[in-house]
């Protein structure tokens, strides 16, 4: 068996053309008819990306198919004239090579996905096998560089209107080819739109038969295949499925003459039309001139017509705000105040008003209706026309206005760890944690927004602990905080003019709110030369944005007068790839936790724009994991993760799920014993992936301390293991030899398991399957003294609470450690006979290492 590493290479295009003449003459004898067609969804190329990023859609000469699919949205009900999918075939031979044009529309799922495919017969919506594709329905253009774009008529192909109604949708293109396999160069590929994202989900891909090898047989969404472009290529054309004016009521009727309308200019509408009379629809439909307005705002109409003579005309404009397919519900007539005379539509006699959008209307495409007539008769009814005039509907797309808000939970109050947050008594946010934001999002601007926050476990808003009320203003952004603790009170800190990203590029513009509620006014200072950052800063307050270079940094928190340092931290930026970004610097905690409920102790933590967990600074004596050792370790494939290691008194037996755990994980704090020149057993296990893969061990250990796996310090584990799921009792086994001449003390030890044998006794390199673990040996040397297991003795042994030792020789330490290498107890009596309290540790199996003269003796108890 062999492994699949070139599953998604396989199935997108990454080669280059060799030099050649791509001219090519078309086999096409006919072309499909143009029809007029307005365009629904436009998902073309937008040029940032070639032909060859391109995946496959096609179906081959034994019927086996690997589609791919993408999403689009329809606002109204359309009958779906054409569809246009850009391809891309890399030898030129498709042409010559295709047999039908397969069109496939599924309704989504619900979960951002097809609800069916083309392994399922009558689950689509619209299924079109093997047109033509030559016939009249289809038209090839190929540009002559590859691409082969497929252009469908539905109307043709299917024999009738298709018809989808107001929603979202997902189309599968795929044409069959007479080729005996999948071969890059002969297929057709289904274009990449560009590297933007598209739609309301990125494109997905199905391969029923399994035929690339890659599993994918149900719907697998582009991000699960590892590429880098979110959607494919095509446009959908198609007209209204209903007839105008529809739903809304008329065509209304002027029955004596139409004295048209000659201009409308409202919300980036601009529609001058010709002025004669009866040379126009009484009813026109321009519905697919659109203006765009914000709700709670107001924009001016201005309005032009042709009076034919010294007529007085008046206007009225209808708006269904509500979108209720009603166009005089409250709110939604508008009597136009100034009216035209002796007008022909083309001077400067203009009627003018402000229209205010309601505060309440819905977000989304709406119909205007303006209406123009001599007289009053039935003036402010929508519905009904009368002698002479004219109507005009028009759309108009209504905006709600918005802020940006981020929401950060900073309250350390162990009451509310967890909290559900309300909005205008509707659950915004549930269970929302400690030390975790949420993204900045778009939320109402110019109305209340009512703010409660209740228990995680709350049903409703009735069980509101805090409750807070503010007005954002649009177009700003915010950082709302909720800070503080039940017993002082709750607050909600909001800052206004938030960022979301850095000012200026290559900086990391940084925003510090002091949250702890029982830290003093404090400064913070850059540990490099001195400088105070942050001056004077007191609880709850923000204090502005700081730009600064994106760089790592060491900084202090002191008292306010600069006599103490209370903290020191390591802000690093660049580590942390912050360039560009802006983060919120969040002082969080207590000071002293003892005296809060025991709740969560001081620290910095960082809010990013992307929201989730705040991230803690370290300490500035911090050092990153595996440092000072290589690495971390990368296996870029699977981890298929080490599951036990029991090596010098500890068990390590940990998760066998792949890609359950990180890559290199730190076990530092699992300690073994070992002693200079003796030599212990390793027992190692590990998660093959299944099949018949055969996996390896390598084992490092830093003897001489200098930091450095070197040469002389790598184990190879000659005993493999093959097709083992981790827990199975397969095992490799090896006895390891301490130097005479390893370094008393704690070292490092790195154990690494892979699949292949690349990289295999090297400590710092990773590769494709496999994992990494490190771990502590606490080295003793072995005495030259009498001291040994016979000078001492130890009772009882089952223990209940007190270990007594009986030894004549002085010990100078003792150390009790768990089966999982964790220190538990350290003691350093400096006596003889001395004893170990055991009393607060749990019932199981413990190794007592005392240090006697220099020597090391090792001992197992059970605690009951």
């Amino acid at each position: 068996m062999t492994r699949i590493t070139m599953t998604v290479f396989s199935l997108v295009f990454a080669l280059t053309l060799n030099a050649q003449d791509f001219s090519v003459k078309s086999l096409k004898q006919s072309v499909a008819p143009e029809i007029p067609k307005a365009v629904l969804f436009d998902q073309s190329p937008d040029g940032t990306l070639t032909n060859f990023e391109s995946i496959v859609s096609v179906v081959n000469n034994t019927g086996a198919g690997v589609y791919t699919t993408d999403d689009f949205t329809l606002d109204a009900e359309f009958n779906i004239q054409s569809i246009t999918a850009y391809g891309f075939n890399s030898d030129l031979s498709f042409e010559s090579t295709v047999t039908g044009i397969n069109v496939y529309v599924y309704a989504d799922s619900g979960a951002n996905s097809p609800a069916g495919d083309p392994a399922q017969p009558g689950t689509g919506l619209l299924e079109l096998v093997n047109i033509d594709p030559f016939g009249p329905a289809v038209e090839i253009i190929s540009s002559g560089d590859g691409g082969f774009d497929l252009k469908v008529d539905i109307e043709a192909a299917s024999g009738g209107s298709f018809t989808l109604l107001e929603g979202d949708y997902w189309l599968v293109v795929a044409p069959t080819q007479n080729i005996p396999d999948f071969g890059n160069a002969t297929r057709w590929n289904w274009r990449a739109a560009g590297t933007g994202v598209f739609g309301n989900s990125v494109a997905h891909l199905i391969d029923p038969t399994n035929a690339f090898g890659g599993d994918f047989t149900d719907w697998t969404p582009f991000s699960g295949l590892g590429l880098e472009f979110s959607s494919v290529a095509f446009v959908i054309e198609g007209e209204s499925g209903l007839d105008f004016p529809l739903p809304y009521c008329g065509p209304l009727e002027f029955t004596s003459a139409v004295e048209p309308m000659t201009n409308v200019d409202f919300a980036g509408i601009s529609n001058r039309t010709d002025g004669a009379v009866n040379g126009t629809p009484a009813h026109e439909d321009f519905t697919s001139v659109s203006g765009d307005v914000l709700a709670g705002e107001s924009y001016e109409i201005a309005l032009q017509a042709n009076t034919a003579a010294g007529f007085t005309n008046r206007f009225a404009v209808f708006v269904d705000w509500n979108q209720n397919d009603v166009l005089d519900d409250d709110g939604e007539v508008y009597q136009i105040v100034e009216t035209i005379t002796d007008s022909d539509g083309n001077d400067d006699i203009i009627a003018v008003q402000t229209l205010v959008v309601p505060a309440n209307a819905l977000p989304g495409k709406t119909r205007m209706r303006v209406k123009k007539i001599f007289g009053t008769t039935s003036y402010l009814d929508p519905c009904l026309g009368t002698g002479f005039g004219q109507t005009e509907d028009y759309s108009i797309n209504v905006t709600l206005p918005l802020a940006r808000l981020q929401v950060v939970h900073n309250s350390p109050d162990p009451a509310v760890e967890v909290v559900d947050v309300y909005v205008n008594g509707v659950l915004a946010l549930d269970d929302f944690a400690f030390r975790t934001s949420t993204p900045f999002i778009d939320v109402p601007a110019n109305t209340p927004l009512t703010f409660d926050i209740a228990p995680g476990t709350s049903v409703d808003v009735s069980e509101s602990i805090f409750n807070v009320s503010t007005t954002l203003v649009a177009d700003e952004t915010y950082i709302a905080v909720a800070s503080g603790t039940l017993d002082s009170s709750i607050s909600l800190e909001v800052f206004a003019g938030a960022r979301e990203a850095a000012a200026v590029a290559g900086n990391t513009d940084v925003l510090v709110h002091h949250g702890s509620p029982d830290a003093p006014t404090v400064d913070v200072v850059n540990q490099d030369g001195g400088g105070i950052l942050v001056d004077d800063i007191s609880y709850p307050e923000f204090a502005g944005y700081l730009e600064l270079p994106t760089d790592d940094y060491l900084i202090d928190i002191t008292t306010a007068d600069g006599s103490t340092k209370v903290a020191g931290y390591q802000a690093y930026l660049a580590e942390l790839g912050l360039a560009d970004a802006a983060v919120t610097v969040f002082a969080s905690g207590f000071l002293d936790p003892g005296a809060n409920q025991d709740g969560p102790a001081f620290g910095l933590w960082v809010s990013l724009a992307s929201g989730g967990a705040l991230v803690e600074l370290n300490d500035e004596d911090f050092i990153l994991f595996p440092a000072p050792y290589c690495g971390p370790l990368e296996f870029s494939a699977n981890v298929e993760p080490i599951t036990n290691v029991e090596f010098a008194g500890f068990t390590n037996r940990t998760d066998a799920t792949v890609d359950g755990t990180p890559a290199h994980e730190d076990f530092t704090s699992v300690v073994g014993q070992v002693s200079a020149g003796e030599s212990y057993e390793i027992i190692l296990e590990g998660n093959t992936a299944g099949g018949s893969f055969e996996n390896r061990f390598a084992v490092f250990i830093d003897w001489n301390q200098n930091d450095v796996f070197d040469a002389d310090e790598v184990y190879e584990i000659t005993t493999t293991i093959t097709g083992s799921t981790g827990v199975d009792g397969q095992q490799a086994t090896q006895t390891l030899e301490v130097p005479v001449g390893a370094v008393d003390g704690q070292t490092r030890m790195r154990v690494k398991k892979i699949f292949g044998s690349t990289g295999y006794l090297d400590p710092c390199l990773g590769t494709l399957y496999g994992q990494a673990e490190e771990y502590t040996l606490d080295v003793g040397t072995v005495s030259n003294t009498s001291f040994d297991s016979t000078d001492f003795t130890y009772y009882p042994n089952p223990v209940n609470d007190i270990l007594s030792i009986s030894t004549a020789s002085t010990v100078d330490n003792i150390k009790v450690y768990n089966m999982l290498g964790q220190m538990v107890v350290e003691t350093a009596p400096k006596v003889s006979n001395p004893q170990v309290d055991m009393n607060e540790l749990q019932s199981g199996v413990y190794l007592v290492t005392l240090e006697v003269e220099g020597s090391l003796q090792t001992f197992r108890v059970i605690k009951q």
